[in-house]
């Protein structure tokens, strides 16, 4: 997007009163999916506007505004396939299922609105669009209530959270019902999506039994050249989920990461909601266990970035959930998330269920309950 930079300055100077400065950020200190507090902070920004694609669980000192891309899908085809889908025809391939939910790469947030009106005459009230923020207030305030998409996902029951994704569904509806249908490519985001709202899991005392839920995806085509024919319209197809084999690798982390002396804890963002909090409980927890660990700030992650810390024998990454799930193969150690290691952490050496956190805010608990428990162990050295 920096190419576009210099004509997006240009414009905004015309149209704000001369008393506004502008400042283009265009090296970001992260990946380019977070928001650079950092740097607005170095020219005393009031407002930070992070334009592409961006986390969606944003706390830092200034307010913020996200402008998501605009990529091109056909509406009205992508209507028609969602209401074909629920057709009596295709409901082997739906697994019963009798409600849509629809997130989406955010570059298609525009659109959403509009197929939101289309589904409401094709399919009344069976499909249910998640919706975004755009805007979020300074530290300790909530995201402002202005969501990029719309439709029937504003109405309705209690609302969903699915990695920053905000899904409202009527209120006789429920996400064992659902089959999810993920607008875009196969991505890091939808990596993410399937693992924690849509991979199969066992029951426990705490956390319920759920299935996998089928997830659909459609990918829409790029518009035609004007000098040649359109083409067949994409079509949905069903994802054979590699949930398992996913998990079954996540899993031989949490096994290996029970024995390692020294732990990294890699900051890997200032402006992910709840990270400082988190930090002080890995941390904590590291601690009770006995463990050592060293804090890394650090921007984008290589494998000849860690590879600078051979006393470290397993990583875990503080950074936006669209961007923790890292395949670490190339690095000299693994990477895990934070919820593999307070996995690891645990006494108990019971079954996994399956169940994967990665949103902070409900990683905070178990890990005051995981320093609780490990308390009076040796000491760890941060």
């Amino acid at each position: 997007l920096v190419s576009h930079a210099t004509a997006v300055h240009a414009a905004l100077t015309a149209a704000l009163p001369a008393a506004v400065t502008l400042y283009v950020l265009a090296d970001c200190t992260f990946d380019g999916s977070q928001l650079d507090f950092v740097a607005a902070q170095h020219v005393d920004a009031q407002l930070l506007v992070h334009y592409g694609g961006a986390q969606l669980e944003v706390s830092g000192p200034i307010p913020a505004r996200l402008v998501f891309p605009r990529r091109h899908v056909n509406v009205p085809q992508l209507a028609a396939a969602l209401a074909a889908a629920l057709e009596l025809q295709h409901a082997a391939e739906l697994d019963g299922a009798l409600h849509l939910a629809v997130l989406y790469e955010l570059g298609y947030a525009h659109a959403m609105s509009a197929l939101a009106a289309a589904l409401a005459t094709l399919v009344p009230g069976r499909v249910s669009i998640a919706t975004v923020p755009r805007y979020y207030d300074a530290i300790g305030a909530n995201p402002a209530a202005a969501p990029a998409g719309g439709g029937e996902a504003a109405v309705g029951g209690e609302e969903l959270l699915i990695e920053g994704f905000r899904l409202r569904l009527p209120p006789t509806v429920t996400m064992r019902k659902c089959a999810l249908v993920y607008v875009g490519e196969e991505d890091a985001p939808l990596d993410a999506i399937v693992l924690t709202s849509c991979a199969a899991r066992t029951g426990s005392a705490t956390v319920p039994e759920l299935p996998e839920l089928p997830v659909l995806l459609y990918t829409p085509a790029p518009p035609p050249p004007a000098a040649e024919p359109a083409a067949a319209p994409p079509a949905l197809r069903r994802l054979v989920l590699q949930s398992a084999r996913r998990l079954m690798r996540r899993y031989y982390l949490v096994q290996r990461a029970r024995d390692v002396p020294t732990f990294g804890l890699v900051v890997a963002t200032l402006s992910a909601a709840h990270f400082r909090e988190l930090l002080e409980g890995l941390k904590a927890a590291l601690t009770a266990a006995g463990r050592r660990y060293y804090v890394l700030l650090m921007g984008k992650l290589n494998p000849a970035k860690l590879a600078n810390f051979p006393d470290i024998g397993m990583f875990v990454i503080l950074g936006s959930a669209r961007a923790s799930m890292v395949d670490s193969r190339d690095f000299l150690a693994p990477v895990i998330t934070p919820h593999e290691l307070l996995l690891a952490l645990s006494t108990a050496d019971g079954e996994w269920t399956g169940e994967y956190v990665l949103d902070f805010q409900k990683l905070l608990p178990k890990l005051a309950a995981a320093s609780r428990d490990g308390a009076g162990g040796p000491r760890g050295v941060g």
